[in-house]
């Protein structure tokens, strides 16, 4: 279950933002759990990962013989969504290993911002929107930019000690 938002207060205590969380029908019958959620600093809210039923909606019009490229589908889970999953892991785990506040600075909403923007100009090239070849060149830069910004932003982070108490958290 994902691209969901979760009500409530903010999961920003340390297990919190691993823990599972139920899914129920509205009847009462648990159908499922959400396995990844967290607070978004920048929409001030709980967040699940909205990339995921894109792509799997994409490849799934493929399955029914919708004219639409696989790779629209495939585009949207690798570019779209493992990456940015992979940067809230990078983000989350360098914050909050190294003793630092789990808030996103404005160079790490860049670098979601930059890697969304380059999937979504993949996704639509793949579906024929823009302008072929630009559209790819487009899309690689925006989505290198990001995880540049990401690099260079938490380089220091990373090369750094440990901010407030020494022990790692568990």
């Amino acid at each position: 279950l994902v691209g969901i938002d979760i009500e409530g207060a903010p999961m920003t205590d340390e297990g919190a933002l691993n823990d599972f969380w139920p899914v129920h029908e509205p009847g009462g019958d648990r159908i499922g759990r959400v396995t990844a959620g967290a607070w978004s600093p920048r929409l001030e809210r709980n967040v699940g990962y909205a990339w995921v039923p894109l792509g799997l909606f994409l490849l799934g019009l493929t399955l029914t013989g919708a004219d639409l490229p696989r790779s629209a589908g495939i585009h949207a889970l690798t570019a779209g969504a493992m990456t940015t999953m992979i940067l809230a892991v990078m983000s989350r785990a360098s914050l909050g290993h190294t003793g630092r506040e789990l808030k996103a600075s404005r160079a790490t909403s860049a670098a979601y911002v930059c890697v969304t923007m380059g999937a979504l100009v993949r996704v639509a090239a793949s579906l024929g929107i823009g302008g072929g070849a630009a559209m790819l060149d487009i899309a690689g830069a925006l989505w290198g930019a990001g995880l540049l910004v990401f690099a260079i932003a938490y380089a220091p982070v990373l090369w750094s000690e440990r901010v407030g108490d020494r022990t790692l958290p568990p």
